[in-house]
């Protein structure tokens, strides 16, 4: 992943050309996409900036109008993982310093 100044940029093509299409094909890959979020930011991987893959992956709830049914089943169930993770460190200060502060 690039610089920060092209953070904002490079997120939202990953999550348009990398994501969006996985996570719409099937239920368990989008469990796999929200996995990988996860796993990218348990291991700090260099320039992935998790807000920005939070905030990027809002946007394809904009697309739910423009899906299938199972397309839309398959978006909610990446969402629901998501924001499991992202509640979990809400409700437990314990649990956000380990996980987001280090």
């Amino acid at each position: 992943f690039p610089a920060e100044a092209a953070v904002d940029q490079s997120m939202l093509a990953f999550v348009q050309t990398c994501l969006l299409p996985r996570v719409l094909f099937s239920a368990e890959d989008a469990l796999y996409c929200a996995s990988f979020g996860k796993l990218m930011h348990s291991k700090n991987i260099p320039g992935f900036s998790t807000v920005e893959f939070l905030t990027k992956s809002s946007f394809m709830l904009s697309n739910v109008f423009c899906t299938t049914e199972r397309e839309a089943n398959n978006l909610a169930v990446y969402m629901d993982e998501t924001l499991a993770y992202m509640s979990k460190w809400s409700k437990d200060t314990k649990v956000y310093a380990k996980e987001c502060l280090g």
